[in-house]
Formats: C-alpha cells, structure tokens, sequence
C-alpha cells in the first residue's frame, strides 16, 4: 500500500488567530502565527497523521494545540500503538500544568496506519472519517454531550446548534479539576484492514460543523486528488461561513 496525505489549516473568515495545529508525518505547523499552513507527503510503509484544536475561548488554546502537535511529531515514526496512551497521559499533564492559574486545552484526533491495519483515536470533538466504496462512516466519537444527544435523536440538529453548551467538551487534553489533573479516556477503534481507494479524512470542527458529512461524502467521492480535494473541503467551510479555524487532513490509500 501507498500512502499520499496532504494537510491544510486555516484562520477562517472570523478568528484574528489560527488556535488549531495538525501534525502528519512529522511536520507540524511550528510558527503559531502563521494565519495558514499547507504540507503533503508519501509512504509506503507506515503514516501517523493527527488534528488539533486549541479550545476556542480559553487562554492559550493555540499554545495547547502546538505543544501536542509538537509530542506527537517527536514519537513519529515509531510504532504508535505502543505508545499512544502514554503520549495522552504526558501531553495531557504537559498542557494542565502550563498555567496553572489559567484552563487552556485541545483536542486530539488521530489516524495511524502500520501493516496495512488502521487505527483511530481521539479525545475531544475532532473527528476521523473513512471513505470506503462510496460510503463515509466516521471513526471517533464526539466527547460533547450536547452533540451527542443529537446523534442520538433527543435533539434536531436546529436544537443543537442553538444549544448554549454545544461547544462544551467532556473530555480533552490539558483536563483538571481544582488543579488536579484528570486525565482523559481516548477513545479507539484499532485493526481495521487497510483497503485499496480508502481515503481517511481528518478535520477540526471547523469543518465538521459547517459541512455536513453528506456534502462531505460527495466532495470526497470525486475522485480529485487529495490536494485539490483538501482545498475543496476547506472553501466548502469558507463558503459557509468559516466562523471557525479549518482543519484538514486527508489520505488516500492506494
């Protein structure tokens, strides 16, 4: 199998500062001023790809996502089943004692593919997705009650968007309580056999919330490659309104 990723991340069309990061093939966007960040890559062996967002209205929320990005790209390379709960406990306890003073968090989602097998984590809302023969089934679980219970039919989407927690996260890295830390259940989906066209999609909520996955299923079933289809995903935010940082990242199998 061969593996091509590209990642893009973007400002948005309201936020003065881009709080999310990615981290794919080691590569991860360093300089946290920097409004837009675009790499891609290949591999015939292995890939660990992963997307961060700096929890939108806390304090140093696009320090958090850089310093996860950051320890997730110092482990890439290496077999990352082995230590991916290990990562979340240290990057976790890294970002709840930054200031202690002060709540300031992110996201995780991660992709991770070795001996054509995949893997999927995360804590928090970021999302996984993969594209198989037409149909996109997302791999992670939203840690956000309020998000949950639209899944689950006890709210309409309207009710949802309206919902003042529906921002609110139950899980995350960086959690405490009262100073403790509290680390946080990932959530995992491992050992799934890598299938030839498979695309797996990777996205902050940026994305997920503006763009349904019905649209994104269809913008993904193109058949464009993962750079155009990147750039497609990220203009269909924009386009709607991009009142959020945008996250993408996305790697085809082939």
């Amino acid at each position: 199998m061969r593996y091509c990723g590209c990642v893009v991340s973007h400002v948005g069309n309201v936020r003065e500062r881009n709080e999310d990061n990615a981290c794919l093939d080691g590569h991860y966007r360093k300089n946290v001023d920097l409004l837009s960040w675009k790499y891609e890559c290949e591999s015939s062996d292995s890939i660990l790809a992963a997307v961060f967002d700096g929890l939108g209205g806390e304090m140093n929320g696009d320090v958090a996502s850089k310093i996860a990005a950051e320890k997730l790209a110092f482990i890439s390379g290496d077999d990352f089943t082995q230590k991916v709960y290990r990562y979340i406990e240290e990057t976790n306890r890294e970002i709840a004692l930054y200031d202690i003073h002060n709540y300031m968090g992110t996201t995780f989602a991660a992709f991770y593919t070795k001996d054509e097998q995949y893997y999927f984590y995360n804590v928090g809302d970021s999302r996984v997705y993969m594209l198989r023969d037409g149909v996109l089934e997302q791999m992670t679980q939203d840690h956000n009650p309020v998000r949950r219970m639209q899944k689950e039919g006890i709210l309409t989407k309207e009710q949802a968007d309206r919902h003042p927690q529906r921002n609110a996260l139950s899980r995350f890295l960086g959690l405490k309580d009262q100073g403790m830390v509290i680390n946080p259940e990932c959530y995992a989906v491992e050992g799934i056999s890598a299938k030839q066209g498979d695309r797996i999609l990777l996205c902050t909520d940026g994305l997920s919330e503006l763009v349904s996955d019905e649209d994104m299923a269809h913008i993904l079933s193109y058949g464009n490659s993962n750079n155009e289809t990147v750039e497609m995903l990220l203009n269909a935010a924009l386009d709607a309104g991009g009142k959020d940082n945008i996250t993408v990242v996305l790697i085809d199998v082939n």
